[in-house]
Protein backbone atom coordinates (compact mmCIF):
# COMPACT_ATOMS: atom_id res chain seq x y z
CA UNK A 1 0.00 0.00 0.00
CA UNK A 2 1.32 3.41 -0.96
CA UNK A 3 1.96 6.07 1.66
CA UNK A 4 2.64 9.74 1.28
CA UNK A 5 5.76 11.64 2.18
CA UNK A 6 3.72 13.58 4.71
CA UNK A 7 3.18 10.31 6.62
CA UNK A 8 6.94 9.73 6.66
CA UNK A 9 7.60 13.23 7.99
CA UNK A 10 4.94 12.90 10.67
CA UNK A 11 6.33 9.50 11.68
CA UNK A 12 9.82 10.99 11.99
CA UNK A 13 8.52 14.00 13.96
CA UNK A 14 6.83 11.75 16.50
CA UNK A 15 9.45 9.01 16.83
CA UNK A 16 12.62 10.93 15.88
CA UNK A 17 13.45 8.06 13.52
CA UNK A 18 15.23 8.17 10.17
CA UNK A 19 13.11 8.45 7.00
CA UNK A 20 14.30 5.00 5.86
CA UNK A 21 13.19 3.42 9.11
CA UNK A 22 9.89 5.26 8.87
CA UNK A 23 9.38 4.00 5.33
CA UNK A 24 10.07 0.42 6.38
CA UNK A 25 7.56 0.57 9.23
CA UNK A 26 4.91 2.22 7.09
CA UNK A 27 5.47 -0.42 4.43
CA UNK A 28 5.07 -3.27 6.93
CA UNK A 29 1.90 -1.70 8.32
CA UNK A 30 0.37 -1.13 4.89
CA UNK A 31 0.68 2.65 5.12
CA UNK A 32 -1.21 2.98 8.44
CA UNK A 33 0.56 5.74 10.40
CA UNK A 34 -0.97 4.79 13.79
CA UNK A 35 -0.10 1.11 13.44
CA UNK A 36 3.41 1.97 12.23
CA UNK A 37 4.11 4.23 15.23
CA UNK A 38 2.70 1.61 17.62
CA UNK A 39 4.79 -1.12 16.04
CA UNK A 40 7.87 1.12 16.23
CA UNK A 41 7.34 1.73 19.94
CA UNK A 42 6.75 -1.92 20.69
CA UNK A 43 9.99 -2.92 18.92
CA UNK A 44 12.01 -0.23 20.66
CA UNK A 45 12.87 1.54 17.42
CA UNK A 46 14.69 -1.45 15.93
CA UNK A 47 15.52 -1.54 12.26
CA UNK A 48 13.36 -4.05 10.42
CA UNK A 49 15.00 -3.80 7.00
CA UNK A 50 16.05 -7.49 7.26
CA UNK A 51 12.52 -8.55 7.94
CA UNK A 52 11.37 -6.42 5.05
CA UNK A 53 13.72 -8.19 2.61
CA UNK A 54 12.66 -11.62 3.87
CA UNK A 55 9.03 -10.63 3.55
CA UNK A 56 9.57 -9.30 0.04
CA UNK A 57 11.30 -12.49 -1.10
CA UNK A 58 8.57 -14.60 0.40
CA UNK A 59 5.89 -12.53 -1.29
CA UNK A 60 7.72 -12.65 -4.66
CA UNK A 61 8.16 -16.42 -4.56
CA UNK A 62 4.58 -16.83 -3.51
CA UNK A 63 3.29 -14.65 -6.31
CA UNK A 64 5.26 -16.70 -8.83
CA UNK A 65 3.91 -19.99 -7.52
CA UNK A 66 0.38 -18.74 -7.05
CA UNK A 67 -2.23 -20.25 -9.29
CA UNK A 68 -5.93 -19.49 -9.50
CA UNK A 69 -6.78 -22.88 -8.07
CA UNK A 70 -5.05 -22.41 -4.68
CA UNK A 71 -5.10 -18.62 -4.24
CA UNK A 72 -7.17 -18.73 -1.03
CA UNK A 73 -4.99 -21.25 0.75
CA UNK A 74 -1.69 -19.66 -0.28
CA UNK A 75 -2.75 -16.21 0.99
CA UNK A 76 -3.33 -17.67 4.45
CA UNK A 77 0.03 -19.42 4.41
CA UNK A 78 1.77 -16.21 3.38
CA UNK A 79 0.21 -14.27 6.28
CA UNK A 80 1.26 -16.93 8.76
CA UNK A 81 4.82 -17.01 7.43
CA UNK A 82 5.02 -13.19 7.61
CA UNK A 83 3.77 -13.12 11.16
CA UNK A 84 6.18 -15.86 12.18
CA UNK A 85 9.12 -14.08 10.64
CA UNK A 86 8.22 -10.83 12.35
CA UNK A 87 7.98 -12.59 15.71
CA UNK A 88 11.36 -14.25 15.20
CA UNK A 89 12.91 -10.93 14.25
CA UNK A 90 11.39 -9.21 17.26
CA UNK A 91 12.66 -11.96 19.58
CA UNK A 92 16.20 -11.58 18.20
CA UNK A 93 16.17 -7.79 18.59
CA UNK A 94 14.76 -7.69 22.20
CA UNK A 95 15.62 -10.91 24.09
CA UNK A 96 14.99 -9.27 27.52
CA UNK A 97 11.39 -9.17 28.64
CA UNK A 98 9.81 -6.01 30.01
CA UNK A 99 10.01 -5.51 33.80
CA UNK A 100 7.03 -6.38 35.98
CA UNK A 101 5.05 -3.29 36.83
CA UNK A 102 5.22 -2.34 40.54
CA UNK A 103 2.12 -2.97 42.67
CA UNK A 104 1.40 -1.50 46.10
CA UNK A 105 -0.81 -3.37 48.58
CA UNK A 106 -1.72 -3.09 52.27
CA UNK A 107 -1.93 -5.85 54.87
CA UNK A 108 -5.12 -5.68 56.95
CA UNK A 109 -5.55 -7.25 60.37
CA UNK A 110 -8.45 -9.27 61.72
CA UNK A 111 -10.05 -6.18 63.29
CA UNK A 112 -10.80 -4.64 59.91
CA UNK A 113 -14.38 -5.26 58.93
CA UNK A 114 -17.21 -3.93 56.85
CA UNK A 115 -17.16 -3.10 53.13
CA UNK A 116 -16.50 0.03 51.16
CA UNK A 117 -18.40 1.42 48.20
CA UNK A 118 -16.17 -0.66 45.92
CA UNK A 119 -16.91 -3.92 47.73
CA UNK A 120 -13.61 -4.14 49.58
CA UNK A 121 -12.99 -3.96 53.30
CA UNK A 122 -13.14 -0.57 54.99
CA UNK A 123 -10.44 0.56 57.35
CA UNK A 124 -11.45 1.50 60.87
CA UNK A 125 -10.38 4.77 62.42
CA UNK A 126 -6.92 4.85 63.91
CA UNK A 127 -6.84 4.09 67.63
CA UNK A 128 -6.73 7.06 69.96
CA UNK A 129 -3.40 7.96 71.48
CA UNK A 130 -5.18 8.58 74.78
CA UNK A 131 -7.00 5.30 75.33
CA UNK A 132 -7.09 1.70 74.09
CA UNK A 133 -9.36 1.18 71.05
CA UNK A 134 -11.86 -1.09 72.79
CA UNK A 135 -12.79 -0.97 76.46
CA UNK A 136 -13.56 -4.67 76.43
CA UNK A 137 -9.82 -5.34 76.10
CA UNK A 138 -8.84 -3.18 79.06
CA UNK A 139 -8.72 -6.13 81.41
CA UNK A 140 -6.54 -8.09 79.00
CA UNK A 141 -4.21 -5.16 78.29
CA UNK A 142 -3.85 -4.45 81.99
CA UNK A 143 -1.57 -7.49 82.35
CA UNK A 144 0.69 -6.59 79.43
CA UNK A 145 3.99 -4.78 79.76
CA UNK A 146 4.17 -2.75 76.57
CA UNK A 147 7.54 -1.23 77.43
CA UNK A 148 9.10 -4.67 77.80
CA UNK A 149 7.50 -5.82 74.55
CA UNK A 150 8.84 -2.78 72.70
CA UNK A 151 12.32 -3.36 74.08
CA UNK A 152 12.17 -7.02 73.04
CA UNK A 153 11.17 -6.11 69.50
CA UNK A 154 14.03 -3.63 69.24
CA UNK A 155 11.80 -0.58 69.02
CA UNK A 156 10.21 1.90 71.35
CA UNK A 157 7.47 4.47 71.15
CA UNK A 158 8.34 8.12 70.90
CA UNK A 159 8.73 10.05 74.18
CA UNK A 160 5.87 12.37 73.27
CA UNK A 161 3.48 9.50 72.62
CA UNK A 162 4.53 7.79 75.84
CA UNK A 163 3.90 10.94 77.85
CA UNK A 164 0.45 11.36 76.34
CA UNK A 165 -0.42 7.73 76.96
CA UNK A 166 0.68 7.97 80.59
CA UNK A 167 -1.14 11.26 81.10
CA UNK A 168 -4.48 10.12 79.72
CA UNK A 169 -4.33 6.40 80.50
CA UNK A 170 -7.36 4.63 81.90
CA UNK A 171 -7.46 3.97 85.68
CA UNK A 172 -6.64 0.29 85.35
CA UNK A 173 -5.50 0.02 88.96
CA UNK A 174 -9.01 0.55 90.31
CA UNK A 175 -11.12 -0.95 87.50
CA UNK A 176 -12.94 -4.22 87.98
CA UNK A 177 -11.84 -7.17 85.84
CA UNK A 178 -15.15 -8.30 84.40
CA UNK A 179 -18.29 -7.32 82.55
CA UNK A 180 -21.26 -5.42 83.95
CA UNK A 181 -23.21 -8.45 85.16
CA UNK A 182 -20.24 -10.05 86.89
CA UNK A 183 -19.25 -6.78 88.55
CA UNK A 184 -22.80 -6.28 89.77
CA UNK A 185 -22.72 -9.69 91.48
CA UNK A 186 -19.36 -8.89 93.05
CA UNK A 187 -20.61 -5.53 94.30
CA UNK A 188 -23.70 -7.19 95.79
CA UNK A 189 -21.64 -9.81 97.59
CA UNK A 190 -19.17 -7.21 98.94
CA UNK A 191 -21.88 -4.66 99.87
CA UNK A 192 -20.40 -2.01 97.60
CA UNK A 193 -21.99 0.37 95.14
CA UNK A 194 -21.41 -0.02 91.40
CA UNK A 195 -19.86 3.04 89.71
CA UNK A 196 -19.86 3.09 85.89
CA UNK A 197 -18.02 5.55 83.64
CA UNK A 198 -19.06 5.56 79.96
CA UNK A 199 -16.58 7.32 77.67
CA UNK A 200 -16.70 8.53 74.07
CA UNK A 201 -13.35 8.40 72.27
CA UNK A 202 -14.07 11.58 70.32
CA UNK A 203 -14.97 13.70 73.37
CA UNK A 204 -11.91 15.26 74.97
CA UNK A 205 -13.76 15.85 78.26
CA UNK A 206 -13.75 12.06 78.75
CA UNK A 207 -9.97 12.02 78.48
CA UNK A 208 -9.80 14.89 80.99
CA UNK A 209 -11.52 12.65 83.54
CA UNK A 210 -8.68 10.14 83.25
CA UNK A 211 -6.10 12.87 83.55
CA UNK A 212 -7.56 14.95 86.41
CA UNK A 213 -10.20 12.95 88.30
CA UNK A 214 -9.40 9.24 88.22
CA UNK A 215 -5.70 9.90 88.79
CA UNK A 216 -6.32 11.74 92.08
CA UNK A 217 -5.12 9.74 95.09
CA UNK A 218 -8.09 10.67 97.32
CA UNK A 219 -10.60 9.80 94.59
CA UNK A 220 -8.91 6.44 94.08
CA UNK A 221 -9.05 5.72 97.80
CA UNK A 222 -12.73 6.48 98.27
CA UNK A 223 -13.71 4.65 95.05
CA UNK A 224 -11.74 1.52 95.95
CA UNK A 225 -13.20 1.47 99.45
CA UNK A 226 -16.89 1.96 98.60
CA UNK A 227 -17.40 1.09 94.90
CA UNK A 228 -16.81 -1.48 92.20
CA UNK A 229 -15.59 0.73 89.34
CA UNK A 230 -16.16 0.06 85.63
CA UNK A 231 -15.15 2.08 82.57
CA UNK A 232 -16.50 1.27 79.09
CA UNK A 233 -16.51 2.87 75.68
CA UNK A 234 -19.89 3.81 74.26
CA UNK A 235 -19.28 1.74 71.11
CA UNK A 236 -18.07 -1.40 72.93
CA UNK A 237 -20.32 -4.38 73.62
CA UNK A 238 -20.63 -3.57 77.33
CA UNK A 239 -21.13 0.11 76.57
CA UNK A 240 -24.00 -0.65 74.20
CA UNK A 241 -25.54 -2.98 76.80
CA UNK A 242 -25.35 -0.25 79.42
CA UNK A 243 -26.97 2.31 77.09
CA UNK A 244 -29.77 -0.15 76.43
CA UNK A 245 -30.48 -0.39 80.18
CA UNK A 246 -29.76 3.22 81.13
CA UNK A 247 -30.24 5.77 78.30
CA UNK A 248 -27.75 8.63 78.22
CA UNK A 249 -27.30 11.71 76.05
CA UNK A 250 -24.14 13.49 77.18
CA UNK A 251 -20.52 12.55 77.75
CA UNK A 252 -18.68 12.03 79.99
CA UNK A 253 -21.16 9.90 81.91
CA UNK A 254 -20.67 8.68 85.49
CA UNK A 255 -23.37 6.87 87.43
CA UNK A 256 -23.84 4.98 90.69
CA UNK A 257 -25.89 1.77 90.42
CA UNK A 258 -27.55 -0.08 93.28
CA UNK A 259 -26.22 -3.65 92.83
CA UNK A 260 -29.26 -5.14 94.58
CA UNK A 261 -32.02 -3.61 92.42
CA UNK A 262 -30.09 -2.26 89.43
CA UNK A 263 -31.50 1.21 90.05
CA UNK A 264 -29.42 4.17 88.87
CA UNK A 265 -29.03 6.25 92.02
CA UNK A 266 -26.85 9.17 90.90
CA UNK A 267 -25.65 10.57 87.56
CA UNK A 268 -22.93 13.03 86.57
CA UNK A 269 -22.65 14.19 82.96
CA UNK A 270 -19.99 16.89 83.23
CA UNK A 271 -16.35 17.25 84.09
CA UNK A 272 -15.58 17.84 87.78
CA UNK A 273 -12.54 18.55 89.86
CA UNK A 274 -11.63 16.05 92.59
CA UNK A 275 -12.90 18.28 95.42
CA UNK A 276 -16.42 18.63 93.99
CA UNK A 277 -16.57 14.95 93.13
CA UNK A 278 -15.46 13.92 96.61
CA UNK A 279 -18.06 16.20 98.14
CA UNK A 280 -20.86 14.70 96.04
CA UNK A 281 -19.75 11.13 96.68
CA UNK A 282 -19.37 11.76 100.41
CA UNK A 283 -22.84 13.25 100.56
CA UNK A 284 -24.24 10.26 98.67
CA UNK A 285 -22.59 7.79 101.04
CA UNK A 286 -23.96 9.71 104.04
CA UNK A 287 -27.52 9.61 102.72
CA UNK A 288 -27.60 6.10 101.24
CA UNK A 289 -26.48 2.80 102.66
CA UNK A 290 -26.37 -0.79 101.43
CA UNK A 291 -26.72 -2.16 104.96
CA UNK A 292 -30.43 -1.53 105.37
CA UNK A 293 -30.78 -4.71 107.37
CA UNK A 294 -28.88 -3.18 110.31
CA UNK A 295 -31.02 -3.77 113.35
CA UNK A 296 -32.34 -0.80 115.23
CA UNK A 297 -31.95 -0.72 119.03
CA UNK A 298 -34.68 -2.83 120.52
CA UNK A 299 -37.11 -1.29 122.97
CA UNK A 300 -36.88 -2.45 126.57
CA UNK A 301 -39.36 -5.10 127.53
CA UNK A 302 -42.21 -4.06 129.72
CA UNK A 303 -41.87 -5.10 133.29
CA UNK A 304 -44.58 -7.12 134.91
CA UNK A 305 -45.65 -6.03 138.34
CA UNK A 306 -47.02 -8.58 140.78
CA UNK A 307 -49.17 -7.64 143.76
CA UNK A 308 -48.68 -9.12 147.15
CA UNK A 309 -51.41 -11.50 148.39
CA UNK A 310 -52.45 -9.02 151.06
CA UNK A 311 -53.04 -6.35 148.41
CA UNK A 312 -55.19 -8.62 146.16
CA UNK A 313 -58.92 -8.43 145.84
CA UNK A 314 -61.07 -11.48 146.46
CA UNK A 315 -61.36 -12.13 142.76
CA UNK A 316 -57.58 -11.91 142.28
CA UNK A 317 -56.95 -14.21 145.28
CA UNK A 318 -59.43 -16.76 143.84
CA UNK A 319 -57.71 -16.65 140.44
CA UNK A 320 -54.30 -17.09 142.03
CA UNK A 321 -55.52 -20.09 144.04
CA UNK A 322 -56.91 -21.72 140.90
CA UNK A 323 -53.59 -21.25 139.05
CA UNK A 324 -51.68 -22.73 142.01
CA UNK A 325 -53.96 -25.78 142.12
CA UNK A 326 -53.36 -26.36 138.39
CA UNK A 327 -49.59 -26.29 138.88
CA UNK A 328 -49.12 -22.89 137.27
CA UNK A 329 -47.50 -19.73 138.46
CA UNK A 330 -49.90 -17.83 140.70
CA UNK A 331 -48.20 -14.57 139.92
CA UNK A 332 -49.08 -14.84 136.22
CA UNK A 333 -52.74 -14.58 137.06
CA UNK A 334 -52.33 -11.12 138.51
CA UNK A 335 -49.71 -9.56 136.26
CA UNK A 336 -50.13 -5.84 135.83
CA UNK A 337 -49.18 -4.36 132.42
CA UNK A 338 -46.59 -1.63 132.17
CA UNK A 339 -49.13 0.96 131.05
CA UNK A 340 -50.95 0.51 134.33
CA UNK A 341 -47.83 1.29 136.26
CA UNK A 342 -48.73 4.96 136.31
CA UNK A 343 -51.96 4.15 138.13
CA UNK A 344 -50.02 2.86 141.13
CA UNK A 345 -49.22 5.69 143.41
CA UNK A 346 -45.56 5.51 144.33
CA UNK A 347 -44.47 6.08 147.86
CA UNK A 348 -43.44 9.64 148.49
CA UNK A 349 -39.70 10.15 148.28
CA UNK A 350 -37.52 13.04 149.01
CA UNK A 351 -36.75 15.18 146.00
CA UNK A 352 -33.02 15.02 145.19
CA UNK A 353 -31.04 18.17 145.06
CA UNK A 354 -30.87 19.29 141.41
CA UNK A 355 -27.39 18.75 139.98
CA UNK A 356 -25.78 21.53 138.00
CA UNK A 357 -26.49 21.31 134.27
CA UNK A 358 -23.66 19.76 132.26
CA UNK A 359 -22.44 21.62 129.20
CA UNK A 360 -22.40 19.45 126.07
CA UNK A 361 -19.24 18.92 124.08
CA UNK A 362 -20.63 20.93 121.17
CA UNK A 363 -21.60 23.90 123.37
CA UNK A 364 -18.17 23.90 124.96
CA UNK A 365 -16.59 24.65 121.57
CA UNK A 366 -16.14 28.37 121.00
CA UNK A 367 -15.56 30.14 117.67
CA UNK A 368 -11.83 30.60 117.16
CA UNK A 369 -10.05 31.88 114.08
CA UNK A 370 -7.13 29.66 113.08
CA UNK A 371 -4.26 30.97 111.01
CA UNK A 372 -2.81 28.69 108.37
CA UNK A 373 0.49 27.12 109.47
CA UNK A 374 3.70 28.31 107.86
CA UNK A 375 5.15 24.80 107.87
CA UNK A 376 3.73 23.40 104.63
CA UNK A 377 5.30 19.98 105.19
CA UNK A 378 3.32 19.41 108.39
CA UNK A 379 0.15 21.04 107.04
CA UNK A 380 -2.94 19.47 105.43
CA UNK A 381 -5.71 21.00 103.40
CA UNK A 382 -9.30 20.51 104.56
CA UNK A 383 -12.28 21.39 102.33
CA UNK A 384 -15.69 21.98 103.94
CA UNK A 385 -18.89 21.55 101.92
CA UNK A 386 -21.81 23.62 103.30
CA UNK A 387 -25.55 23.00 102.92
CA UNK A 388 -25.93 25.69 100.26
CA UNK A 389 -23.26 24.02 98.09
CA UNK A 390 -20.53 26.55 98.84
CA UNK A 391 -17.08 25.48 99.99
CA UNK A 392 -14.49 26.61 102.47
CA UNK A 393 -10.87 25.52 102.17
CA UNK A 394 -8.35 26.00 104.98
CA UNK A 395 -4.99 24.53 105.97
CA UNK A 396 -4.48 23.05 109.42
CA UNK A 397 -1.53 21.47 111.14
CA UNK A 398 -1.59 17.69 111.07
CA UNK A 399 -1.17 17.69 114.85
CA UNK A 400 -4.22 19.93 115.35
CA UNK A 401 -7.24 18.54 117.21
CA UNK A 402 -10.54 17.83 115.53
CA UNK A 403 -11.96 20.49 117.84
CA UNK A 404 -10.12 23.06 115.70
CA UNK A 405 -12.36 22.16 112.74
CA UNK A 406 -15.50 22.96 114.75
CA UNK A 407 -13.94 26.18 116.03
CA UNK A 408 -13.11 27.23 112.48
CA UNK A 409 -16.63 26.58 111.18
CA UNK A 410 -18.19 28.49 114.10
CA UNK A 411 -15.93 31.44 113.38
CA UNK A 412 -16.46 31.48 109.60
CA UNK A 413 -20.14 30.45 109.21
CA UNK A 414 -22.64 32.75 110.90
CA UNK A 415 -25.46 30.17 111.10
CA UNK A 416 -23.12 27.74 112.85
CA UNK A 417 -22.94 30.06 115.88
CA UNK A 418 -26.68 29.90 116.59
CA UNK A 419 -27.64 26.35 115.58
CA UNK A 420 -26.01 22.97 116.07
CA UNK A 421 -24.20 21.29 113.22
CA UNK A 422 -22.22 18.14 112.57
CA UNK A 423 -19.03 17.49 110.62
CA UNK A 424 -19.27 14.23 108.63
CA UNK A 425 -16.38 12.47 106.92
CA UNK A 426 -17.32 9.39 104.86
CA UNK A 427 -20.35 8.67 107.04
CA UNK A 428 -18.48 9.22 110.31
CA UNK A 429 -19.45 12.00 112.73
CA UNK A 430 -16.36 13.80 114.00
CA UNK A 431 -17.95 15.21 117.17
CA UNK A 432 -17.06 12.00 119.01
CA UNK A 433 -13.36 12.49 118.20
CA UNK A 434 -12.88 16.18 119.03
CA UNK A 435 -9.89 15.44 121.25
CA UNK A 436 -8.04 13.38 118.62
CA UNK A 437 -5.60 14.79 116.08
CA UNK A 438 -6.35 15.02 112.39
CA UNK A 439 -3.76 12.35 111.66
CA UNK A 440 -5.32 9.93 114.15
CA UNK A 441 -8.79 10.39 112.65
CA UNK A 442 -7.43 10.17 109.08
CA UNK A 443 -8.85 13.40 107.67
CA UNK A 444 -5.68 14.65 106.02
CA UNK A 445 -6.42 16.36 102.68
CA UNK A 446 -10.05 15.41 103.10
CA UNK A 447 -13.47 16.69 102.08
CA UNK A 448 -15.81 17.18 105.09
CA UNK A 449 -19.55 17.73 104.89
CA UNK A 450 -21.10 20.35 107.20
CA UNK A 451 -24.63 19.28 108.17
CA UNK A 452 -26.76 21.90 109.91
Amino acid sequence: MEFSEEDVLQFCAITSADPDVASNYLTVCDGSLDRAITFYMENGGADISGAMSTSSNTRTGTRRSRTPSDDGFNSLDQDEELARSLQEQDAKLSPIRAPIAPRHEMLLGDDYGGSSMFGGPTRRAAPSVFLPPDSSSLARDAFRDFAAEAATLGGDSSPKTSRLADLFKAPLDMMARGDFDHSQRVARSESKWLMVNIQEAGVFACQVLNRDLWSDAEVKEIVKENFIFLQFYSDSAEGKKYKAYYPLDKFPHISIIDPRTGERMRVWDKTMDPIDFLADVTEFLDVHSLTDSASKPSLPKKKKLVKNVSDMTEEEQLRAAMMASMGGDPSSAIEIPQEDEDEITPEPTKEPTPAPEEVSVFDSIQPVRHEEPSDTVNATRIAFRLNDGSRLVHKFSKDAKVRALFEYIKSEVEDARTQPFELVFIGKQLLDDVDKTLTEVGVENAQILVQM
